[in-house]
């Protein structure tokens, strides 16, 4: 490996490792004080690191328990429905 390589390798995992770090705290904030959660922050790190979460339906079912969490969003039949379609066309990229 030439030393280029070894410095993205070495900011890849740091990168990573803060993500982890990150959701190590959310995860000890939901068990502790799930009131308290910032629902956002669950949203931010799923966007963040879309590209390693998309293709696990346990990102979707992390997804769905935090709009459960949020009292700002609607839940009525049409909402969910709109969410099924959604989910939908975004696993049709899985394919």
């Amino acid at each position: 490996r030439d030393l280029g390589t070894k410095e993205k390798d070495v900011v890849k995992a740091a990168y990573y490792q803060r993500e982890v770090q990150f959701g190590e705290q959310q995860l000890k904030e939901l068990k502790t004080e799930p009131q308290c959660y910032h629902t956002m922050s669950g949203y931010d790190l799923v966007l963040h690191n879309w590209s390693d979460l998309k293709g696990w339906s346990i990102t979707f079912r992390f997804l769905s328990d935090i709009v459960q969490l949020d009292a700002s969003w609607r839940t009525d039949p049409e909402v969910r429905l709109g969410l099924l379609d959604l989910m939908k066309s975004v696993s049709k990229e899985w394919e």
